[in-house]
């Protein structure tokens, strides 16, 4: 009779052992495994570097076209400038002419009163 109290008491321990490895098991796996608000979160910060990753995208395209748009500006002022540099050169070329031009009339107006 002893003996099938102790067999009892063995197969009760051996119970509570395997209950309580199942806990310890399950506990493990609660750890490892991401619960659903884990989850949600994970989704949230997928949405938000997705969001992120979008506006950077356009932020770089708009400072892509800022540059190009500088780039041009700088094409025109660089053509006006030259155009205009050429301008002036020809207006202070014809300003000379006539600065001659009306020297010789002088010249020859003073000739004609002198003789």
């Amino acid at each position: 009779m002893n003996e099938i109290i102790l067999a009892a008491i063995f197969a009760g321990v051996g119970s509570v052992i395997t209950i309580i490895g199942k806990v310890i098991v399950d506990i493990i796996k609660a750890k490892k495994e991401p619960d659903e608000m884990d989850m949600e979160l994970k989704h949230e910060l997928e949405q938000e570097k997705a969001k992120n990753d979008a506006a950077i995208e356009a932020f770089s395209k708009f400072g892509e076209d800022i540059t190009k748009s500088v780039e041009q500006i700088k094409e025109e002022v660089t053509d006006l400038k030259e155009q205009m540099s050429t301008r002036f050169e020809e207006i202070d070329k014809k300003i000379d002419e006539y600065r001659n031009e009306t020297r010789e009339i002088n010249k020859s107006s003073l000739r004609h009163e002198i003789t």
